[in-house]
């Protein structure tokens, strides 16, 4: 009793604890996940000192038991609908003010408001009716089959129908604004077919209990409830997962801003000298950029990811909460479809092939094609977090989890068909005829493929020349590789190429290169004064690097000019053309300040004298 006493106390301070775990003004580089975690519990923890009462009343009558029917009746009543209650309050927990919902997922007050209406409807009327259920079928003589039952069960399957129809409306339910923003997707096509059918199916439940199937309406509406709550469940994961990557992204939104925002104050205090930024305005500064990082931002890959998770995990509960139900379904085992040889043990044996193993083949294969699109995903996300990995070396990685996935699923396929070395001898001879004869291309680029991944002489974001070609890499691939060339254009390299070519790549150790911009001036121009604006300008410029230091060379007496030559290193190939345009518009500049001429070439012209010339000079006007 006094242990009941001490939970009810401490959970009226819960609400409090909850509020306290609302993400504020945290830096994006220092929020953790573990609030949203302890939020979650606390949530979970808030409606226990009712069940516990509720709990200790059902221990006190079982200990009784046998008193009266009503007695037993009561117990039965807490056993079976005590989880449920609970449940329905938990999930009230989470709709609080400055709750997880409210809070930590940024659901808007009225979405927050009609998840609480729904799950009211439920706790005024759902459980009262189902307490009242399990009280009839254990005191009345007619059992399921009484008046007051099936009145109760009426209650049950309209509530749910009710609260389906507050949840999944497409306009004015919870899910109207999931599909608002996916207009495209099947969900949204099709929601009047799913969401009539969905309603209907409570309705179903009730007049199959008036027709005298109560058991039957009950054992399916009870499945329905438990379908109902691995949705709320998988719901919830998904918020977790989404919030999770959305720290994930602001966490390096913020350290990649702050880390500019260091490198640009410190470039400004080398060629500006002054009061430089402090180190809090750079911090703020970063905080706010990496704010800027909504859910919208999330990749493409991460939400297929988590979705393709999500619907492996709900398509595995589900078959779970209703296999009892379909016994029917082991007959898929006895379907022989052929038959096959197999060795046990030196023996030769045929053993049958039935539709239950198609169906574990098919399962095989669906498994593996989502691991292999969306896992490696995964991996990317964690290397990306925890490691400073280059974007090259996590795209390999990437991509040989990719293989190495797909490799798994073909064994495991292989050895769910029970296939044995011996039966694929004939595919692998016929194989090595067709590698022989017709294929030694596509095994060569496939071949090359690994060799690039594993020893990568280029890797995704190099910047390379092959051929007369310049282009950033995107995209390293079984048979060949994808270069975007400077005008947008995706060149597509057979991978043989090279390994077997020559290759240029200007970011392979080094991402930094050497930057020339040729300037004549004119005869008798102030060279020295020439090579300073010159040099000025590289200085000044915040791509060019300190160190080694741009120089300026006196290369030629040319035929019309004096020729110099700025020589200075650009931090990366990627803006070479870019880098020098703006250095020309710059010197260019300066010398019209210091009104320094770049003379036009001179040409001699040599006129046939040994005949009369007529010269005439004519005015424009």
């Amino acid at each position: 009793m006094v242990v009941l006493l001490l939970i009810t106390v401490l959970s009226r301070r819960l609400s409090a604890h909850i509020r306290s775990t609302a993400p504020g003004g945290a830096k994006p580089g220092h929020g953790s996940f573990l609030d949203t975690i302890r939020a979650l519990l606390l949530s979970q923890l808030l409606p226990l000192w009712i069940v516990f009462w509720l709990g200790f009343l059902y221990w006190l009558l079982r200990e009784d038991g046998g008193i009266s029917d009503y007695g037993d009746a009561i117990v039965s009543a807490l056993k079976w609908n005590l989880p449920i209650f609970y449940s329905i309050l938990a999930a009230r927990a989470l709709t609080i003010r400055g709750g997880l919902l409210q809070a930590h997922f940024r659901w808007t007050a009225e979405t927050v408001r009609k998840l609480r209406r729904a799950l009211d409807y439920l706790l005024w009327l759902f459980i009262p009716a189902s307490v009242l259920t399990s009280i009839a079928i254990h005191v009345l003589p007619e059992g399921l089959g009484s008046v007051t039952v099936k009145l109760a069960f009426v209650v049950l399957a309209g509530t749910m129908s009710l609260f389906i129809y507050q949840v999944l409306h497409p306009i004015r339910g919870l899910i109207a604004s999931y599909l608002k923003a996916n207009p495209n997707g099947y969900l949204s096509r099709l929601r009047w077919l799913w969401f009539f059918a969905v309603v209907a199916i409570p309705l179903l439940l009730l007049g199959l209990s008036l027709a005298g199937y109560v058991y039957s309406a009950a054992t399916i509406l009870r499945h329905l409830v438990s379908v109902l709550w691995l949705i709320a469940i998988l719901v919830l994961v998904q918020q977790l997962a989404e919030f999770w990557l959305l720290l994930t992204r602001r966490r390096l939104a913020y350290k990649a801003a702050l880390e500019r925002r260091r490198a640009l104050a410190k470039q400004q205090a080398e060629t500006e000298p002054g009061p430089a930024e402090g180190e809090r305005e750079q911090e703020r500064e970063a905080v706010e950029e990496a704010s800027r990082v909504d859910l919208a931002a999330l990749s493409k890959e991460s939400r297929k990811l988590l979705n393709a998770l999500l619907f492996i995990g709900g398509a595995v509960g589900v078959w779970l909460i209703w296999s009892p139900l379909i016994p029917a379904l082991g007959v898929l085992d006895e379907i022989a479809l052929w038959q096959q040889s197999v060795t046990v043990e030196g023996h030769q044996e045929r053993v049958a092939v039935t539709v239950g193993d198609v169906l574990s083949v098919l399962s095989i294969v669906v498994i593996t094609v989502l691991a292999a699109k969306n896992l490696p995903s995964l991996i990317e996300i964690l290397l990306l977090q925890y490691f400073r990995i280059s974007p090259g070396s996590r795209y390999t990685i990437r991509t040989l989890a990719g293989y190495i996935i797909a490799a798994v699923g073909m064994v495991a396929l292989f050895k769910a068909v029970g296939g044995s070395w011996s039966s694929i001898q004939w595919l692998v001879a016929a194989l090595g005829v067709g590698i022989g004869f017709g294929l030694q291309e596509i095994v060569a680029n496939f071949i090359s493929g690994l060799i690039i991944l594993f020893e990568r002489p280029i890797r995704v974001g190099d910047y390379v020349t092959v051929g007369d070609t310049d282009g950033t890499v995107t995209r390293i691939r079984i048979r060949a590789t994808t270069i975007l060339t400077r005008d947008r254009k995706e060149l597509l390299v057979p991978n043989k190429e090279f390994i077997t070519g020559r290759l240029l790549n200007w970011t392979l150790s080094d991402p930094t290169t050497r930057l020339k911009v040729v300037v004549g001036i004119r005869y008798g121009a102030d060279v020295r004064l020439a090579e300073k604006i010159m040099l000025e300008a590289a200085r000044e410029h915040p791509r060019v690097l300190r160190e080694p230091a741009p120089w300026v060379n006196f290369n030629d007496f040319g035929d019309s000019a004096l020729l110099l030559e700025l020589r200075c290193i650009v931090d990366s190939a990627e803006y070479r053309v870019k880098v020098a345009s703006e250095l020309r518009h710059v010197i260019d500049s300066g010398f019209r300040a210091a009104e320094m001429e770049i003379p036009f070439p001179q040409r001699d012209v040599h006129l046939d004298t040994l005949q009369p010339l007529e010269v005439r000079i004519q005015s424009q006007e």
